[in-house]
């Protein structure tokens, strides 16, 4: 997994757990 494609994804699961 790219890390740049991690950063989004982990900012998308943050908003999704708020």
């Amino acid at each position: 997994t790219s890390m740049k494609a991690s950063l989004p994804r982990a900012a998308e699961t943050l908003a999704s757990d708020m």
